[in-house]
């Protein structure tokens, strides 16, 4: 599914265990086996770089199905950690509620 080796999954799930991303949830025997599932360790990343990650997020980007909203908002510090909290609030509400596998359907 992933579109890369066996071997190349396992040694990149291996990094993100020991960097502390993901932790081991189960593990089970099949067929001399030994199979482990992961979970992350957290709901929320945030990477101390100023580089885009997502190109929709540049200025730039031009999309029919999104729109360019880019508010100037002055928050005391205690206000920013509320908005914040509120956003991450609101993108779980609706991740729980999408289905990529919807969009094919469509």
């Amino acid at each position: 599914m992933l579109g890369n080796s066996p071997g190349s999954v396992h040694y990149h799930i291996k990094k993100l265990n020991y960097g502390g991303l993901i932790e081991i949830v189960k593990t089970k025997e099949v067929g001399g086996i030994i199979e482990k599932y992961y979970k992350a360790k957290s709901k929320w990343f945030s990477a101390n770089s100023t580089d885009i990650i997502d190109s929709a997020l540049n200025e730039d980007f031009n999309s029919t199905d999104s729109s360019n909203l880019s508010p100037r908002l002055f928050l005391k510090e205690e206000e920013k950690e509320e908005l914040i909290e509120d956003v991450k609030i609101l993108l779980e509400k609706w991740l729980n509620q999408s289905n990529p596998s919807e969009l094919n359907k469509i």
